[in-house]
């Protein structure tokens, strides 16, 4: 399964979002743990997550 993660991060004006696609997820409790790797390495939150079609 395939899904798409916003991940948000930063302050005030440095503020920022950024799309992570996350591959290969076997449900959404894995695309979540994934996500959330991913947000940790960016410094940042995950702000939501859907199935991509």
């Amino acid at each position: 399964m395939e899904f798409l993660a916003i991940i948000q991060g930063g302050e005030g004006p440095d503020e920022w979002e950024e799309e992570v696609k996350i591959e290969y997820a076997a449900d959404f409790m894995d695309a979540a743990t994934q996500a959330q790797g991913h947000a940790e390495e960016m410094r940042g939150f995950v702000f939501s997550i859907e199935l991509s079609s």
